[in-house]
């Protein structure tokens, strides 16, 4: 009886020893199973963030691209010699950017889902630069044709990003002149000229030398620069025309930030024009200003003006002479006729102008500070140019522009 008994307990505690054996198997098997759950999650995490870190840096790749070509890399700061810039796209993660233009190589490290977090991915990319930007504000004045100096007129530089042109020394010799003609005496210079700066050519040009005459710098027929005709970006042609603006004597016009389009612009005598914002503005026609006229760009404005016809600024007029600054005014000219753009005598302009199917002319006494590209340019008598060289930043034309050349990531 006792020997059954025994039996039975023994059984009971064997089966009993199974149960828990089968339930610790069953335990080690389930943390087996969650543990590598939570691993194939977390590695399903990690490589979502990873390949959001990479196109957030294939982003960053693109948006500094465009800062290079098309913003003059105006949110970039110094790192050393290079240049850097971040930025953010909501919703993905961050991007730093390195532009090594010395070396053309530009990285961009992707940070997702941000630069902080404490789950933080990153991937990185590098690509080398090719192509690379078109500087079409190189010299003081640049024609595809004929340059005539006349007498007493006075070219030299200085760098607007320094402070004003003559003020604490802020005036240097790189007020360059150059054609890319090959004609004999392309370039006229009269007497009594001084030229501070270099004179260039087309192979085989030559230039005229009047009596006292002075080129601080070297005469060559080397010179081969492209100026491609201007074209209006579709954005502003396919604005509606606002018609013919004219502003009467003694009257005023202030333009607000915007684009603006118009079949011509006419100013009367002493009328005040304010640019207050950044204002694009496209005339299909001509532009005109009477005597005594002033444009004034306000500081942290800009104009940019295009044109397909005449822009003509008659006697004493002041343009952009409240900041001083040539680059917050430029201008594009399409137009292809004779005598394209014209400064009267005595005035005063800040500013840039590309017009390289057109003449330009500034006349007795006028001044410019900035630059003038065109198809001819004539200086006349005791005009003025001082080249501003913080315009040889500005590119411009459809060959203009960096691109990927290799692609690899880090």
């Amino acid at each position: 009886m006792k020997r059954t008994k025994m039996n039975i307990r023994n059984k009971k505690g064997i089966a009993l020893l199974t149960a828990y054996f089968a339930v610790f198997s069953l335990t080690i098997t389930s943390i087996a199973f969650l543990a590598q759950s939570i691993s194939e999650k977390n590695t399903s995490q990690h490589y979502a963030k990873s390949a959001q870190a990479f196109w957030v840096a294939e982003g960053g790749i693109r948006q500094a691209l465009w800062e290079l070509n098309s913003n003059n890399c105006n949110n970039c700061q110094a790192c050393g010699s290079n240049q850097c810039f971040s930025g953010t796209i909501a919703g993905s993660g961050d991007y730093d950017i390195t532009i090594d233009l010395a070396g053309n190589t530009l990285s961009s490290i992707g940070s997702a889902p941000s630069r902080i977090s404490p789950q933080l991915v990153t991937r990185t990319v590098e690509i080398d630069l090719s192509g690379g930007v078109n500087p079409i504000f190189t010299h003081a004045v640049y024609a595809n044709n004929a340059i005539d100096i006349k007498n007493n007129v006075y070219i030299d530089s200085y760098d607007s990003t320094t402070g004003f042109y003559n003020v604490s020394g802020n005036i240097s010799s790189n007020g360059d002149i150059g054609t890319n003609s090959t004609s004999l005496n392309i370039i006229d210079i009269s007497n009594n000229v001084y030229l501070s700066g270099d004179v260039e050519t087309g192979s085989g040009g030559t230039v005229d030398v009047g009596n006292n005459a002075t080129i601080t710098g070297t005469i060559t027929d080397t010179s081969n620069k492209i100026l491609e005709s201007v074209v209006v970006p579709s954005a502003l042609t396919g604005l509606s025309s606002e018609g013919d603006k004219t502003v009467s004597n003694n009257g005023s016009w202030t333009i607000t930030s915007g684009s603006y389009k118009y079949d011509s612009v006419a100013l009367k005598n002493n009328v005040n024009v304010t640019i207050s914002g950044d204002v694009t503005l496209y005339v299909s026609g001509d532009f005109t200003v009477k005597n005594n006229a002033d444009i004034t760009i306000t500081p942290g404005s800009s104009l940019t003006y295009y044109t397909d016809g005449e822009f003509q600024i008659k006697n004493n007029s002041a343009v952009n002479n409240m900041t001083r600054i040539p680059e917050n005014f430029l201008i594009y000219s399409t137009y292809a006729g004779d005598d394209g753009i014209l400064f009267n005598n005595n005035g005063e302009f800040y500013g840039a102008v590309y017009a390289p199917d057109t003449d330009i002319e500034l006349r007795n006494n006028a001044t410019g500070y900035g630059a003038f590209v065109g198809d001819t340019v004539t200086l006349k008598n005791n005009a003025n140019v001082h080249y501003d060289e913080a315009l040889s930043a500005i590119s411009g034309g459809s060959s203009s522009g960096y691109s990927i050349g290799t692609w690899e990531e880090l």
